[in-house]
């Protein structure tokens, strides 16, 4: 069954049937395809065992269904062979075999050329599901395969407003089959298209189009090019066009300049809320403290610093100076851990970050959002968001809605009355028998990625059941419009949510109509670690925490594992997964919470991005005796800026993990998650622990210049010029009739690097990341509070300017750096 197989099914179009081939050229493993709308196909895998291997269980786990290990469990057939049916949708699959609950194997019959890396140095294994270009025939010199030409003027794949001002506009064609493609409007004009990627057997070309705010439509056709031959598509007629945007990101969004902070790590504000047993800021964080009882990991898990709300409010001022817009903090609900993905409730910020004991003093409350009050704690976060958006900021929080504490209050009832608990249907009790036992506690329930201590929260078809996910419902009422008023300027504005996919998507796409009704500004922000395409669009999440993006810059800066022309095609390729008002959002990180500090990163380069990265000899799937842990030299810190040029430069919203501004470094968590080096506690009882000036006025200059120019904000992405051999990549951000050029050496040796400028010859470009400039407050308004925000101002009579000389520039560059060239004419 794994050859070429061809299937006959009746499609209806337009009050008529009509029979076509539809056949599958990539057969990955013994798969067998039924035809059951135009939209999904009855799959069945087949997997034969070798000989002597022992099968307990075989189970399917893939992008099909969030890669759960355990749902999509194979039969065994009297022949000894194993099968699995699935429906799924037309499109791209990729997957893995799980062989009795822990060997993850590659589809070992797969074709391997669309296989792609799983981030743990093997590869997933590819199913495509509907048509591929191999079911039209290869492409013909000189001749246009009109049948495989796919454009839907409706669909938002293939017409997309972006903003008010910009659409984008794409096409389909058989791969090869073209050498030009324009867009060709009514009144005669016409653009080129961009070949924007690749895919199972087609090409898809794109072009930007800036549309007058005035017009409601467009209409326009494609003329398809293959050297001598030329059609029209349609033949007759034009596509029209609504200019209606499909999905809204938000315009703050675009603008944002991101900081992540662990308030516990953060600032210590107030002394007296501080939790028991909490450790000096300044101590030495690799060392055992006196006053704690075990080895160094018996109790690092639990420290607390006293990093609080007070802290958050006092320290608002020294992220204005930095220049950042937004903040996201990790989880602030009461937990009884540092980190606090741990709920212990949703309903109350800890108060060990504001008014400690306020939650006991608490009477009456129940699952009923009336009975629901607010604490000293409570009052002062809303007095925190308050203060925030005045001075300019955007605040957004950790939902963390996958899975509880053990000691979250429904949790702690069904653990005293058993199957009788009103919320017994809360969680997924797998052994009552042993859940009720006082010694085996943390055991008989299903907990997040099979820890004891994180119950999940139980799930249908359609994700939480009604329980909890009626009350995750009032719980995002509650903290997005708190008095409940209709006005949600007085809650956050918006949400990260912590291991989105481990739910069920029907769930999130009620629960996003919900947020956007409360409040159609809010941004929601999905941790997902691979690209998901699937999960961001106007049904579900805004975008997310962009992995893939870092992985990239890594891979060609660090691990030198890509050349230029390779860097920029990746990039091209994630941005053509998304509507492009995703891009503008996405939140473009180099570290987190869950990876080693970037500085260290680069110190240890050639790694799988956050593997073998910690220290810990019990953590065997990355323990890594030799990373580097010490402070990284002057050249790494040097490697870093390069790196976040690059950052700060491509589409989507940079995010910067707290203290990195200040040269913070470290492995992976713990040590990612230090206290904040602060310059007013130095010294500190580490002696190379210091707030690195020198860095911190880096990254303010980055953000600074990127609030200066709209086109780093809002600008679509532009190949300009590439050598593999000299390791040179420049790149523009073209917004309207301006745009940026960034230009990277990233080798290890100076370079003359000459590209071609899409300006007026004699055109003045300045490069603002290199030139001093004067970095000012510029006041703004959102209509509610008037603030300021980091921007640039350019001397009059720069050191160095460059200029457009027979439609090019030429640049002497040093070794391993970034420019940002701009124009200077008004």
């Amino acid at each position: 069954m794994c050859g070429r197989m061809i299937l006959k099914s009746s499609i209806i179009t337009g009050g008529s049937v009509s029979t076509r081939k539809v056949f599958f050229a990539v057969c990955l493993a013994m798969i067998v395809f039924v035809r059951l709308n135009a939209q999904t196909q009855r799959v069945t895998f087949i997997y034969e065992p070798k000989p002597g291997e022992s099968i307990n269980s075989i189970a399917a786990a893939g992008s099909f269904n969030h890669w759960n290990s355990t749902k999509d469990l194979f039969k065994k057939l009297p022949d000894g062979k194993f099968a699995l049916t699935l429906e799924l949708k037309e499109g791209l699959h990729y997957y893995k075999f799980v062989i009795n609950g822990t060997k993850w194997l590659e589809d070992p019959k797969a074709d391997v050329k669309y296989r792609k890396e799983d981030g743990f140095g093997g590869f997933n294994s590819v199913i495509v599901v509907g048509e591929s270009g191999a079911m039209y025939g290869e492409a013909v010199e000189n001749e246009i395969n009109t049948d495989a030409l796919k454009h839907d003027s409706n669909s938002i794949e293939h017409f997309n407003v972006i903003m008010k001002d910009l659409a984008e506009i794409k096409i389909r064609t058989l791969e090869d089959d073209a050498s030009e493609v324009k867009i060709v409007f009514d009144d005669g004009d016409s653009v080129k298209m961009r070949k924007v990627k690749s895919y199972i057997g087609f090409d898809w070309y794109s072009a930007f189009i800036d549309i007058p705010i005035e017009k409601k439509s467009l209409k326009y056709r494609f003329a398809i090019i293959d050297e001598a031959k030329k059609v029209l598509y349609p033949a007759e007629n034009h596509f029209t066009a609504s200019l209606s945007p499909k999905f809204l990101t938000p315009d703050w969004a675009k603008n944002a300049v991101w900081y992540q902070i662990m308030p516990d790590r953060f600032y210590d504000g107030d002394t007296t809320n501080n939790p028991d047993g909490f450790l000096p800021w300044t101590w030495d964080f690799a060392k055992v403290h006196p006053s704690e009882k075990g080895s160094f990991y018996d109790v690092v898990w639990g420290r607390r610093f006293g990093g609080d709300i007070l802290g958050l409010i006092k320290k608002l001022d020294y992220l204005k100076e930095l220049g950042v817009t937004a903040i996201y903090l990790t989880p602030v609900f009461e937990a009884d851990s540092p980190h606090k993905y741990n709920t212990s409730d949703y309903r109350h910020v800890d108060d060990n970050l504001g008014f400690k004991g306020d939650i006991a003093e608490l009477k009456g409350e129940t699952d009923d959002p009336k009975t629901w009050k607010w604490t000293k704690t409570d009052r002062l976060f809303l007095d925190f968001l308050k203060t925030a958006r005045a001075k300019g900021f955007r605040v957004i929080i950790d939902g963390v809605f996958n899975h509880s504490g053990e000691k979250f209050w429904a949790f702690e009832d069904v653990k005293k009355h058993g199957e009788k608990s009103k919320y017994a249907d809360w969680f997924d009790i797998t052994d009552w028998d042993l859940f009720m036992r006082e010694a085996d506690r943390g055991k008989g329930y299903r907990g997040w990625a099979g820890f004891g201590g994180l119950p999940e929260f139980r799930e249908d078809g359609d994700g939480l059941v009604k329980g909890p996910k009626e009350h995750i419902f009032a719980i995002t009422r509650r903290w997005m419009d708190p008095n409940g008023d209709g006005d949600p300027s007085d809650g956050i504005d918006g949400w990260r949510l912590d291991v989105v996919d481990n739910v069920a998507m029907p769930f999130w796409v009620e629960w996003s109509k919900l947020v956007k009704s409360i409040n159609p500004d809010a941004l929601i922000v999905g941790e997902l670690w691979g690209e998901s395409p699937e999960w961001l669009n106007e049904k579900l999440l805004h975008c997310q925490m962009n992995y893939p993006f870092v992985k990239t810059i890594l891979k060609f800066i660090s691990d030198k594992q890509m050349n230029p022309s390779q860097f920029d095609g990746e990039i091209k390729r994630l941005l053509a997964l998304y509507p492009y008002q995703v891009n503008f959002v996405q939140q473009n990180l180099l570290d987190s919470h869950d990876t080693d500090r970037a500085v260290s990163m680069l110190y240890n380069p050639g790694r799988h991005y956050d593997k073998r990265n910690r220290l810990n000899p019990q953590d065997t799937g990355d323990y890594n005796p030799y990373y580097k842990t010490e402070r990284p030299p002057k050249e790494i810190y040097e490697l870093l800026k390069l790196v976040s040029a690059l950052q700060f430069t491509l589409p989507g919203a940079p995010m910067i993990w707290y203290g990195t501004e200040a040269g913070m470094w470290g492995s992976d968590d713990p040590f990612c998650r230090e206290p904040m080096t602060w310059k007013e506690f130095e010294p500190y009882d580490s002696d190379d622990r210091v707030f690195m000036d020198e860095i911190f006025k880096h990254y303010q200059k980055l953000i600074a210049i990127r609030n200066t120019y709209p086109e780093l904000q809002s600008g679509i992405y532009e190949s300009v010029h590439t050598d593999d051999t000299e390791n040179i990549l420049v790149f523009a951000r073209r917004k309207g009739n301006r745009s940026a050029f960034i230009v990277v050496n990233a080798s290890e040796k100076k370079n003359e690097v000459v590209f071609k400028a899409s300006l007026p010859n004699n055109s003045k470009l300045l490069d603002v990341y290199s030139e001093k400039v004067v970095i000012f407050n510029s006041p703004e308004s959102d209509g509610r509070y008037n603030f300021s925000r980091k921007k640039i101002k350019t001397p009059e009579k720069p050191a160095k300017t460059y200029s457009v000389k027979n439609g090019k520039v030429s640049v002497r560059m040093p070794p391993r750096s970034a420019m940002f060239l701009v124009s200077m004419d008004k």
